[in-house]
């Protein structure tokens, strides 16, 4: 499980836009990415994954996103992709809401106070 959950945790922070919301395209593109990467051998170099868009489309033509799907349990896959789209559909509601507004507001303004800190020091 500690697999799972490294992976899920690799896949929302890369889902979640730095506004919170979500991105059915983004979610696609990371869930295809990780799931190759934890479920093989294939490692991504950094650059890879900088231009993901570009190594997901390379991975879907040569079929390996599917083959790999196919060979997780179908309970197991689907166990993995309802969580993620539940989470990330939980995260951009709640960035969304007034206590999320609300949060960011005062976490901005935290960062703002501690680098005039940093100034003056």
């Amino acid at each position: 499980m500690k697999d799972k959950s490294e992976l899920l945790n690799t896949v929302l922070g890369e889902i979640l836009s730095d506004n919170g919301t979500e991105s059915p395209l983004r979610e696609a593109l990371y869930t295809g990415l990780y799931i190759v990467k934890y479920y093989t051998n294939i490692n991504f170099t950094q650059t890879m994954l900088d231009d993901a868009g570009k190594t997901y489309d390379l991975l879907e033509m040569n079929h390996i996103i599917q083959d790999v799907i196919d060979a997780i349990p179908d309970d197991e896959y689907n166990f993995i992709v309802s969580i993620i789209h539940k989470t990330v559909k939980s995260l951009s509601t709640y960035h969304l809401s007034a206590v999320g507004l609300f949060d960011r507001a005062s976490n901005s303004q935290n960062t703002e106070l501690q680098d005039l800190d940093t100034i003056t020091d």
